[in-house]
């Protein structure tokens, strides 16, 4: 009886922290979000001097004049998997 009680309470003490830390976290994260603007539009990308193109879903875009390419486009360009 004694062993079930001191299970049970570690186990409710478990339960408890992680949920206390998962909203803490989140709660966190949230507050430290802001919205920014991106500008999306036909990006011509180039290996080794060939044209490629994107996926369906996989496009890059321009945020504060750097242009972010999907990390899965360019490892397939480059023949990794």
């Amino acid at each position: 009886m004694k062993k079930l009680l001191i299970v049970t309470s570690y186990l409710v003490f478990f339960i408890l922290g992680g949920l206390t830390f998962t909203y803490l976290s989140t709660t966190e994260a949230a507050s430290n979000m802001k919205k920014i603007s991106v500008f999306q539009d036909t990006i011509n990308y180039y290996v080794d001097k060939v044209g490629k193109k994107t996926q369906e879903g996989q496009s890059g875009f321009i945020y504060e004049g750097t242009t972010y390419v999907p990390l899965r486009f360019i490892a397939e360009s480059l023949g990794k998997k």
